[in-house]
């Protein structure tokens, strides 16, 4: 192979580093751990399989290996810093050791790992599974160490790991559950496979009881009851436990009444013991009690009597319950209970109403039966006068005019137009019947509520809590729904969004810049960083596999001057990776000065 043939190789190889070290440079570390595993008896252990863990580190924590024919062991690429401890760890077959170091300021560390026989596993006493949970019993079986080396048990039980305890071990009122526990033996140099075992301590719930179906029903008193749905299957005493529409009754016996009110009504019962409970046993009915038909009244004419019997047939109840009437005349107060035939007394002209319902004695009542008519007055003809008839005559009007009643009027009202609503919320008007019948049933009304004009300002004016509510208009709780007044400015409308402060907006976006300004600079610096560790690290290469000649040339025409800018800029920093272009440039002039020597003597 002559010159330029391993010239290109090497350039191959660099490149292909190169790329490598570009795609995946998160996984280049420099920390180191060496050192041999001996056993007991100071013999080096050949084929110990050895893990190495780094304290208090995120990345690149961890590296395994197998040691030497010679008992020695390097793991490598490990991202340690200078004084910091690793962890080291040795195991074949049986034998097991284990230890740890600092590194020095070059990242590496030598630990040495004494490795020995671990104890010998226990034997458990396997617990079975049981309804008795007041006292648990562990119980194992220990060996003499192999060795002769003192040794101690780890024993854990639910989640909880206890050291050096000897057998038995008891645990009393544990939960109705599966367990699982565990025991080994340690000695001073590793600790035996644990020895497990799994049981199960169980209850088992009673059997839902039996309960009735209760029919819909008008009665609103209900008896309850239920039976036991058979024995307890762990032979555990039992209570039963009782719902009804949201509360609950421990303890409860059947059979049970109560008093409940009108509607759909579920029910429950289920059977427990001191740990669980059954199913429930549920059942849903209704109470409704139907009212009566409203009851039929004998319509009343209109009529100028000064009093009128109410004569009206009751209506009956579907739920053949007990019923009584209810009569009311105009506005009057509620006779209770009231009897058809009622007399009431009538006066003046009048529009009358009155009505009538049935009730049950559950109080279900049928709807109001209603009739109105019209009290009125005749009035009374004056007998005539007799013009000059001598010295009787009674009194009368002049010229024998007989005043009339208008019978058959037809009250014609005519009204002006409603004043404007006025700030007391009311407004007036003026009606006029221009037939002028005696009677004033049909007479309109000539004054009404209003809301007041200023009630729609959008101004809180005229006595108003708040904007156009309270006071005369509407309570503000209806327009506010109790929600606090506040006062909202928005100084700017940008962009399609109000509320935004164009001032906050201009620092926001300042603000951005300069974060993405000064992001770019850190990664600008941290690649121009990396390119010239790439750059030494290819020069040892070339150094190691490639034209020495080229490797002069690499260095001093551009890895040097590159050092050397940053150098004199102070951008080489104490961090790790500055510290590692520092040794690696130190190497290269030291190893290409050796070279050049090598050259002129030749």
């Amino acid at each position: 192979m002559n010159k330029n043939t391993i010239t290109l190789f090497g350039i191959a190889i660099m490149i292909m580093l190169f790329l490598l070290i570009r795609t995946a440079n998160a996984e280049i570390y420099v920390g180191v751990v060496d050192g041999y595993v001996i056993n007991l008896t100071g013999q080096y252990v050949q084929g110990a399989t050895v893990g190495a863990q780094v304290q208090s580190c995120a990345a690149g924590c961890t590296g395994s290996t197998t040691t030497d024919v010679n008992g020695y062991y390097v793991i490598n690429n490990l991202n340690a810093a200078a004084n910091q401890t690793i962890n080291v760890d040795a195991t074949l077959g049986n034998y097991y050791g284990n230890n740890s170091g600092q590194t020095d300021a070059y990242y590496t560390a030598q630990i040495n790992i004494t490795v020995a026989l671990v104890p010998t596993t226990p034997t458990l006493t396997a617990i079975a599974d049981t309804h008795n949970n007041s006292l648990i019993i562990f119980q194992w079986t220990n060996y003499t160490d192999p060795q002769g080396l003192v040794t101690y048990n780890q024993w854990t039980f639910d989640g909880t790991t206890y050291t050096n305890v000897a057998s038995p071990q008891n645990k009393t009122d544990v939960a109705f559950q599966m367990y699982t526990w565990s025991v080994r033996t340690c000695n001073s140099f590793g600790c035996s496979a644990w020895a497990s075992d799994t049981f199960n301590v169980s209850n088992l719930a009673p059997p839902t009881p039996s309960i009735p179906d209760i029919n819909n029903t008008n009665e609103n008193t209900i008896t309850f009851t239920w039976t036991s749905g058979g024995a307890d299957p762990d032979g555990d005493t039992t209570y039963f436990k009782f719902y009804i529409d949201g509360a609950t009754t421990s303890g409860a016996t059947s059979p049970r009444t109560l008093a409940l009110l009108n509607g759909s009504h579920t029910w429950k019962v289920q059977e427990c013991d001191n740990w669980v409970c059954s199913n429930w046993a549920t059942d849903t009915f209704t109470i409704q009690n139907n009212a009566p038909s409203a009851p039929n009244l004998t319509l009343m004419n209109a009529t100028s009597a000064i009093s009128k019997k109410f004569y009206w047939v009751s209506g009956t109840d579907p739920d053949a319950d007990a019923t009584y009437d209810e009569f009311q005349f105009d506005n009057e107060t509620v006779v209770s209970p009231a009897v058809s035939g009622l007399t009431q007394a009538l006066s003046g002209t009048f529009y009358y109403s009155w009505r009538a319902r049935t009730c049950d004695v559950k109080g279900a009542c049928s709807a109001w039966s209603e009739d109105s008519f019209v009290k009125f007055t005749c009035a009374e003809e004056v007998p005539p006068t007799t013009p000059g008839g001598g010295g009787g005559g009674g009194a009368g009007r002049p010229g024998g005019v007989i005043v009339r009643p208008k019978t058959g009027c037809n009250e014609t009202w005519h009204c002006t137009s409603w004043t404007p609503c006025s700030p007391r919320g009311e407004q007036q008007r003026a009606c006029q019947d221009w037939n002028k019948c005696v009677t004033r049933i049909y007479q309109p009304i000539e004054m009404r509520a209003c809301t007041p004009d200023h009630c729609f300002n959008d101004k809180k004016d005229a006595g108003e809590e708040r904007k156009d509510c309270g006071g005369k208009c509407k309570p503000c709780a209806a327009v506010y729904r109790d929600v606090p007044e506040i006062e909202t400015s928005y100084p700017l409308y940008i962009l399609g969004l109000t509320g935004i402060n164009a001032i906050y907006l201009i620092i926001g976006i300042a603000i951005g810049i300069i974060i993405i300004i000064l992001s770019a600079m850190m990664l600008m610096r941290s690649s121009d960083h990396f390119n010239l560790y790439i750059q030494l690290r290819l020069v040892h290469i070339q150094i190691d596999f490639a034209s020495k000649r080229l490797a002069f040339a690499e260095y001093y025409n551009k890895v040097r001057p590159h050092y050397k800018r940053l150098e004199n800029q102070n951008e080489l920093t104490d961090g790790m990776l500055d510290r590692e272009i520092r040794r690696l440039n130190t190497k290269a002039r030291i190893r290409l000065g050796k070279i050049r020597l090598k050259m002129k003597k030749k």
